[in-house]
């Protein structure tokens, strides 16, 4: 019986493996270049043993674990949980030896299973899982510390050592959750949804390869899309007209993650994440740029933006599955980076309203919550807005109301929160069933909403 196993105390994680050649059997898969640039990018966002050791082989492991975890419909936290584990047992790599008879990410003795089976990373992975579920049969694993649950799963005569290295795996968790197949590049296509409600349809807006898009609509009917390619920044702004300037490279790089916002005097915002800090660039009316700074150190994994009629914009940061906002005044003067969810959050999106709230939506375990800020601080508290299942969202907002954007299936969906509080239900606009990725922005005086949806 596999509960049986647990009991078999996994001494990876007690003593240094011996000292004879490193034999890492690698993950299906292999390593490629696309894990290389993750590992890179994660490596100063890391404050455990990982942090400038992660290589693209222990990408590769970890996203097998990833994989595993969500084919049993688990969640974030359970992959956090796992990882946390391997980290500890084998700094995420395949051991074909270990302390008496452990091997393997996981580090698991002949008393859970076979030479063979430990050393496939699926089965051992599916082996600590089902461990955790019959040591925790209520569910109460997703609530308990990390390394307590390490813990309780491996049996370590070191239990002190898990927790430490909870937020790394976490951190590495968060960053394939959303990837597990590895990062894509793909095409942007543009669509219009008039006030009246009419669509334009989808439009080619840039042949790519782009890694990813961000939109901010501009108060004069202007649309700025701004795309991530080759680790540079290129911003392409529509006009009112409906010309296109062309594209124009805003950040050389190296730049992981790209979110923009526009001001109510057509001032834009460009937020940039490069090696776990955010970097905020304002681009006056006149088209004068201030110029990228540090608006914080980090370690963030992802970032969303908003700006409100009043001109307060909203830096909205996620470190460690927390959520952080800060505002920045107009007049230049920060508040502060706070905590407004405690997570675990996949991903975030941002919009400001009319009424100058800020609309905080964040994704976990494939539901979409909403949480606004009144004008006066006030929270309304998060609440669900879709059930999913989600796998990516955005949002904007407008004259209208909310616009929220979820990614189903490869299908994009709309759904409108009007202003009295209603909500319209959420409706196909691009059924294309590739889609992997989506980014929305809205003209404040037309009311006219942009989406961006990317396929490969």
């Amino acid at each position: 019986m596999l509960l049986l196993a647990v009991l078999v105390t996994c001494l990876g994680g007690v003593h240094a493996l011996p000292a004879h050649a490193d034999t890492d059997l690698g993950c299906p898969g292999g390593a490629t270049h696309a894990d290389g640039a993750i590992a890179a990018e994660l490596t100063g966002l890391l404050t455990g043993r990982m942090r400038g050791a992660i290589w693209a082989g222990n990408i590769a492991c970890a996203r097998v674990i990833v994989q595993t975890t969500k084919s049993r419909n688990l969640s974030l936290r359970a992959a956090s949980i796992a990882i946390t584990t391997t980290i500890v047992e084998s700094s995420i790599r395949n051991l074909d030896y270990g302390h008496s008879s452990s091997v393997g990410l996981f580090q698991q003795v002949d008393s859970w299973g076979s030479f063979a089976q430990r050393t496939n990373p699926v089965w051992a992975t599916n082996a600590f899982l089902g461990a955790m579920l019959d040591v925790y049969p209520d569910g109460s694993w997703a609530t308990r510390p990390i390394g307590e649950v390490c813990q309780a799963v491996q049996r370590s005569a070191h239990p002190e050592r898990y927790q430490p290295e909870a937020a790394d795996g976490i951190r590495i968790a968060t960053k394939l959750w959303g990837e597990s197949s590895g990062p894509r590049m793909g095409r942007v296509f543009w669509n219009l949804r008039a006030a009246s409600g009419a669509w334009t349809g989808a439009r080619l807006s840039d042949q790519g390869p782009v890694g990813s898009v961000a939109y901010a609509g501009g108060p004069d009917g202007s649309l700025h899309q701004f795309t991530l390619a080759g680790g540079r920044v290129h911003l392409n702004t529509r006009r009112p007209d409906g010309s296109w300037t062309g594209v124009r490279i805003t950040d050389q790089g190296p730049v992981g993650a790209v979110a923009a916002a526009a001001g109510p005097d057509g001032e834009l915002y460009q937020m940039t994440l490069a090696g776990g800090r955010v970097h905020l660039n304002i681009r006056n009316a006149a088209g004068a740029w201030s110029g990228a700074r540090v608006s914080d150190q980090g370690p963030v994994s992802a970032i969303a933006a908003a700006v409100a009629p009043n001109g307060f914009f909203f830096q909205m940061t996620l470190r460690d599955g927390r959520v952080f906002v800060n505002i920045r005044h107009p007049n230049g003067v920060w508040d502060g980076a706070k905590v407004t969810d405690q997570g675990p959050v996949q991903t975030i999106a941002a919009a400001a309203g009319m009424s100058n709230q800020l609309h905080q939506l964040t994704l976990r375990d494939g539901k979409v919550h909403l949480n606004t800020r009144h004008a006066n601080g006030s929270w309304t508290g998060a609440r669900v807005s879709d059930h999913g299942p989600v796998s990516a969202v955005s949002a904007a907002a407008g004259p209208q109301g909310l616009h929220q954007i979820t990614l189903s299936a490869g299908r994009a969906f709309h759904n409108l929160r009007r202003t009295d509080g209603s909500w319209s239900g959420a409706r196909v606009f691009d059924n294309n069933g590739h889609i992997f990725a989506v980014a929305a922005g809205c003209n404040i005086t037309s009311g006219d909403l942009h989406i961006a949806t990317m396929i490969p």
